[in-house]
Protein backbone atom coordinates (compact mmCIF):
# COMPACT_ATOMS: atom_id res chain seq x y z
CA UNK A 1 0.00 0.00 0.00
CA UNK A 2 1.70 2.79 -1.12
CA UNK A 3 1.00 6.54 0.77
CA UNK A 4 -1.62 7.95 -1.36
CA UNK A 5 -3.82 5.07 -0.70
CA UNK A 6 -3.42 5.93 3.27
CA UNK A 7 -4.52 9.53 2.53
CA UNK A 8 -7.97 10.44 3.04
CA UNK A 9 -8.90 13.09 0.63
CA UNK A 10 -12.76 13.99 -0.05
CA UNK A 11 -13.16 16.89 -1.97
CA UNK A 12 -16.59 17.67 -1.63
CA UNK A 13 -18.66 17.68 1.53
CA UNK A 14 -22.20 18.04 2.03
CA UNK A 15 -23.11 21.84 3.40
CA UNK A 16 -26.17 21.21 4.53
CA UNK A 17 -29.26 23.11 2.65
CA UNK A 18 -29.14 26.54 1.25
CA UNK A 19 -31.85 29.05 2.47
CA UNK A 20 -33.65 27.86 -1.04
CA UNK A 21 -33.88 24.20 -0.25
CA UNK A 22 -31.84 23.16 -2.59
CA UNK A 23 -28.32 21.22 -1.13
CA UNK A 24 -25.37 22.85 -1.47
CA UNK A 25 -21.71 21.51 -1.65
CA UNK A 26 -18.55 23.43 -0.39
CA UNK A 27 -15.38 22.15 -1.23
CA UNK A 28 -12.54 22.36 1.42
CA UNK A 29 -9.58 23.60 -0.22
CA UNK A 30 -6.45 22.18 -0.73
CA UNK A 31 -4.66 23.75 2.29
CA UNK A 32 -7.24 22.91 4.51
CA UNK A 33 -6.98 18.97 3.34
CA UNK A 34 -3.87 19.16 3.83
CA UNK A 35 -4.20 20.17 7.16
CA UNK A 36 -6.51 17.14 7.98
CA UNK A 37 -4.42 14.67 6.68
CA UNK A 38 -1.59 16.14 8.30
CA UNK A 39 -3.39 15.83 12.22
CA UNK A 40 -4.59 12.34 10.60
CA UNK A 41 -1.08 11.50 10.02
CA UNK A 42 -0.18 12.58 13.81
CA UNK A 43 0.78 15.84 13.77
CA UNK A 44 0.31 18.57 16.32
CA UNK A 45 -2.25 21.60 14.76
CA UNK A 46 0.17 24.07 15.22
CA UNK A 47 2.58 21.74 12.90
CA UNK A 48 0.17 20.93 10.59
CA UNK A 49 -0.82 24.33 9.97
CA UNK A 50 3.19 25.27 9.39
CA UNK A 51 2.85 22.52 7.09
CA UNK A 52 -0.02 23.62 4.68
CA UNK A 53 0.28 27.41 5.15
CA UNK A 54 2.88 29.87 4.93
CA UNK A 55 3.80 31.32 8.21
CA UNK A 56 6.79 33.07 7.65
CA UNK A 57 5.32 36.34 9.00
CA UNK A 58 3.03 34.77 11.45
CA UNK A 59 3.91 34.59 15.23
CA UNK A 60 3.33 32.07 17.62
CA UNK A 61 -0.16 33.54 18.65
CA UNK A 62 -1.86 33.50 15.72
CA UNK A 63 -0.39 29.98 14.31
CA UNK A 64 -2.02 28.76 17.27
CA UNK A 65 -5.36 30.54 17.03
CA UNK A 66 -5.55 29.72 12.98
CA UNK A 67 -4.85 25.91 13.84
CA UNK A 68 -7.21 25.79 16.25
CA UNK A 69 -10.18 27.60 14.27
CA UNK A 70 -9.26 25.36 11.29
CA UNK A 71 -10.10 22.20 13.55
CA UNK A 72 -13.28 23.88 14.75
CA UNK A 73 -14.47 23.71 11.30
CA UNK A 74 -16.92 21.04 11.44
CA UNK A 75 -16.49 19.60 7.65
CA UNK A 76 -11.82 19.42 8.90
CA UNK A 77 -13.31 17.84 12.29
CA UNK A 78 -15.67 15.30 10.33
CA UNK A 79 -12.84 14.35 7.69
CA UNK A 80 -10.23 14.37 10.65
CA UNK A 81 -12.32 11.89 12.36
CA UNK A 82 -13.19 9.75 9.53
CA UNK A 83 -9.44 9.21 8.77
CA UNK A 84 -8.19 8.57 12.10
CA UNK A 85 -11.26 5.86 12.50
CA UNK A 86 -10.07 4.43 8.93
CA UNK A 87 -6.30 4.21 9.87
CA UNK A 88 -7.25 2.87 13.21
CA UNK A 89 -9.34 0.07 11.62
CA UNK A 90 -6.40 -0.61 9.01
CA UNK A 91 -3.89 -0.93 11.97
CA UNK A 92 -5.68 -3.17 13.90
CA UNK A 93 -6.51 -5.10 10.21
CA UNK A 94 -2.85 -4.89 10.43
CA UNK A 95 -2.25 -6.60 13.67
CA UNK A 96 -4.80 -8.85 13.39
CA UNK A 97 -3.03 -10.36 10.37
CA UNK A 98 -0.17 -10.50 11.79
CA UNK A 99 -1.56 -12.42 14.53
CA UNK A 100 -2.54 -15.15 12.36
CA UNK A 101 0.25 -15.46 10.87
CA UNK A 102 2.11 -15.91 14.04
CA UNK A 103 -0.55 -18.56 15.47
CA UNK A 104 -0.55 -20.30 12.11
CA UNK A 105 3.15 -20.84 12.15
CA UNK A 106 3.48 -22.17 15.93
CA UNK A 107 0.56 -24.50 15.36
CA UNK A 108 2.09 -25.73 12.16
CA UNK A 109 5.43 -26.12 13.96
CA UNK A 110 3.79 -28.11 16.94
CA UNK A 111 2.17 -30.13 14.09
CA UNK A 112 5.78 -30.66 12.31
CA UNK A 113 7.05 -31.95 15.76
CA UNK A 114 3.87 -34.30 16.64
CA UNK A 115 4.24 -35.92 13.31
CA UNK A 116 7.91 -36.24 13.49
CA UNK A 117 7.66 -37.60 17.51
CA UNK A 118 4.66 -39.60 17.03
CA UNK A 119 6.75 -43.35 16.96
CA UNK A 120 10.17 -41.88 18.24
CA UNK A 121 8.84 -39.92 21.13
CA UNK A 122 5.13 -41.06 21.91
CA UNK A 123 5.43 -39.04 24.98
CA UNK A 124 6.26 -35.27 23.15
CA UNK A 125 3.89 -36.22 20.67
CA UNK A 126 0.86 -36.37 23.47
CA UNK A 127 2.01 -33.28 24.82
CA UNK A 128 2.24 -31.34 21.03
CA UNK A 129 -1.45 -32.94 20.34
CA UNK A 130 -2.79 -31.67 23.68
CA UNK A 131 -1.03 -28.27 22.99
CA UNK A 132 -2.99 -28.05 19.84
CA UNK A 133 -6.06 -29.03 21.14
CA UNK A 134 -6.24 -26.79 24.13
CA UNK A 135 -5.17 -23.94 21.68
CA UNK A 136 -8.27 -25.21 19.05
CA UNK A 137 -10.23 -25.32 21.73
CA UNK A 138 -10.87 -28.68 21.38
CA UNK A 139 -11.22 -29.16 24.72
CA UNK A 140 -11.41 -27.12 27.83
CA UNK A 141 -10.64 -27.96 31.30
CA UNK A 142 -12.99 -27.28 33.73
CA UNK A 143 -13.18 -27.37 37.46
CA UNK A 144 -16.57 -27.91 39.78
CA UNK A 145 -17.05 -27.44 43.00
CA UNK A 146 -19.33 -29.14 44.65
CA UNK A 147 -18.34 -28.07 48.78
CA UNK A 148 -21.66 -26.10 50.70
CA UNK A 149 -20.52 -24.81 54.06
CA UNK A 150 -21.93 -22.12 55.77
CA UNK A 151 -20.85 -18.75 56.99
CA UNK A 152 -19.40 -20.30 60.62
CA UNK A 153 -17.59 -23.39 59.59
CA UNK A 154 -15.25 -20.96 56.54
CA UNK A 155 -15.10 -18.53 59.64
CA UNK A 156 -14.18 -21.29 62.13
CA UNK A 157 -11.43 -22.70 59.37
CA UNK A 158 -9.90 -18.99 58.77
CA UNK A 159 -9.18 -18.60 62.63
CA UNK A 160 -7.73 -21.91 63.17
CA UNK A 161 -5.47 -21.46 60.42
CA UNK A 162 -4.74 -17.97 61.33
CA UNK A 163 -3.89 -19.83 65.15
CA UNK A 164 -1.20 -22.01 63.66
CA UNK A 165 0.85 -19.05 61.72
CA UNK A 166 0.68 -17.78 65.73
CA UNK A 167 -1.67 -14.91 64.61
CA UNK A 168 -4.13 -12.84 67.06
CA UNK A 169 -7.52 -13.27 66.45
CA UNK A 170 -9.15 -11.70 68.90
CA UNK A 171 -11.24 -8.49 68.19
CA UNK A 172 -11.31 -6.76 71.08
Amino acid sequence: MDDDDKKFTPTVIDGGKSKSGSKRKRKLTAKQLGFANSIIDGMTQVDAYKANYDCSNSKDTTIRNESSRLMNNPDITMIVNQGLKRKKEQKELINLKSSLREEDRIISEIWDIVSDTKDKNPTASLKGLEMLGKRLGIWTERIEIDEQRDRTEIEQEIVSKLKAFGTNTDNS
